[in-house]
């Protein structure tokens, strides 16, 4: 199981980012490849803001995590 790697500051960036991107997608007049990809990568986004852990980050060996949200994920 992959423990968490993604600290409160960059979800928060992150949580950001997914609201600019919904929100620029959701007022586009027509949808095209642009909103697609905008998409997908929304959904990435989400995925790392609810659970906390990045693919990209882990692969790259970046853990921005605090010492203390570490621990805790380790212990319980």
């Amino acid at each position: 199981m992959m423990l968490p790697n993604v600290g409160k500051a960059d979800r928060i960036i992150r949580l950001l980012l997914l609201v600019s991107i919904v929100s620029w997608v959701a007022l586009q007049p027509s949808f095209t490849w642009l909103e697609l990809i905008l998409l997908i990568v929304g959904f990435c986004l989400s995925y790392n803001v609810l659970f906390s852990r990045c693919y990209g980050w882990a692969w790259l060996g970046v853990n921005t995590c605090s010492l203390e949200e570490r621990d805790k994920h380790r212990a319980g």
